[in-house]
């Protein structure tokens, strides 16, 4: 008689320090049980804990793709107290047109406009 046995393991992040650095590293497995260890570039405890965290379920692939971007907006936020940068392609490419402005002449302005 044939019995299959299937186990559930939990993992948890966790996190260490190096002894010559101030910023937590967060310790933690890949979807293919792979330990991995990525330094979370902070140094208060509890926003390691919450980036370990969310290292360890992007990496198990627990995070849906919908959900990753605002995950690490929110995370940017919270540990950096200010908004992540971003733009659309027609921002950037309207905000880079106007640096050059002064930079060229007038025609190349004009074909680069025309071509943006």
């Amino acid at each position: 008689m044939d019995v299959t046995i299937s186990v559930t393991i939990r993992s948890m992040a966790s996190l260490t320090k190096k002894k010559n650095s101030r910023f937590w590293i967060a310790c933690f497995r890949d979807a293919g049980g792979r330990q991995r260890r990525k330094s979370t570039g902070v140094t208060n405890e509890r926003k390691a804990r919450e980036i370990a965290r969310i290292y360890e379920q992007t990496a198990r692939r627990k995070v849906p793709r919908a959900r990753f971007r605002e995950t690490l907006i929110e995370l940017y936020r919270e540990v950096h107290c200010v908004e992540i940068p971003s733009a659309t392609v027609k921002q950037f490419a309207d905000d880079w047109l106007e640096t050059k402005k002064a930079e060229i002449r007038s025609r190349s302005w004009d074909t680069y406009d025309k071509a943006i």
